[in-house]
């Protein structure tokens, strides 16, 4: 019977990639191998994604606030 190949890291389960991450030792993380990323640099796609996100992700924060009568915030 022929041995399957390896899964790539993209079409494996994160629940996979994560157990065998663990396995190797690999939980911690080099600051110095941590690359910032850019929104600048989105494809147009992506962009679109993005302001997407951020307009939900603040429209969810602004709706958990409420205006009393006397107009404070809480």
């Amino acid at each position: 019977m022929a041995k399957k190949p390896p899964l790539s890291p993209s079409s494996a389960s994160p629940s996979t990639v994560k157990e065998k991450i663990q396995k190797l030792g690999l939980t911690d993380v080099n600051e110095g191998n941590v690359v910032p990323i850019n929104p600048e640099k989105f494809t147009p796609e992506q962009k679109k994604d993005f302001e997407a996100m951020l307009q939900q992700a603040q429209d969810q924060f602004l709706n958990s606030f409420i205006q009393t009568r006397k107009g404070t915030l809480v």
